[in-house]
């Protein structure tokens, strides 16, 4: 697990990524009901996709129904440390399990 941690700590130097931790003690949150992805695109002709992978197969949500991921994932990112407090968890832990 240690390596893994080093290495979301290593790919968080790429400007293109951010990490957040979301801690237990924020609880029950959206997205415990199933894992997604906004996917966007530079060109704001092509509209956001979000991609859902579930465990009987894929699904691509386009159109208004993308909007309630949107908002899915900002209350994540409230709800979440900061970049940098979720590094610092993410090296404090990386370091006790060494």
């Amino acid at each position: 697990m240690r390596d893994q941690l080093q290495h979301l700590l290593k790919a968080a130097e790429q400007p293109n990524v951010k990490i957040q931790v979301l801690p237990f003690e924020v609880g029950a949150h959206p997205g415990m009901i199933s894992s997604f992805t906004i996917i966007k695109f530079p060109d704001p002709v092509d509209p956001d996709v979000v991609y859902i992978e579930g465990r009987t197969g894929d699904v691509y949500v386009e159109g208004k129904d993308v909007h309630p991921f949107t908002l899915d994932c900002d209350d994540l990112q409230a709800a979440a440390l900061s970049p940098s407090e979720s590094l610092q968890m993410i090296g404090r832990i990386a370091g006790e399990t060494a």
